[in-house]
């Protein structure tokens, strides 16, 4: 398994957060997962970071400077009970501890 930095956890819980807040838990279980299966791919980011993966131009709409949301989305903190929710998610992706609904997809629409 690849190394994950803190930095790396806590911008895949706040891409949780900025992409799939308003989701269902699965949902949000489904976009850590292609996040995640993006930056094991060798084909698609190899030796990248999460946190590469995630801010990676055009990929995730809520890191697009353009994103109504960007700004809410990088100054929520851990009051936030929805983003508590996305970090513990996180965290479990990371961990292997939820199964990936995806089926190894590495990409998602609405």
């Amino acid at each position: 398994m690849k190394p994950v930095a803190f930095q790396d956890q806590e911008t895949l819980a706040r891409t949780i957060w900025g992409e799939a807040r308003g989701e269902q838990h699965m949902g949000k279980i489904a976009v850590a997962h292609v996040i995640l299966n993006r930056w094991r791919s060798d084909r698609w980011y190899g030796g990248a970071k999460i946190e590469e993966v995630c801010r990676k131009p055009k990929q995730f709409s809520c890191w697009n400077e353009n994103d109504p949301n960007l700004s809410k989305m990088q100054s929520v903190d851990l009051n936030d009970g929805p983003l508590r929710l996305c970090v513990v998610v996180a965290l479990e992706a990371i961990a292997g501890t939820t199964s990936d609904p995806t089926k190894g997809a590495t990409h998602y629409h609405a």
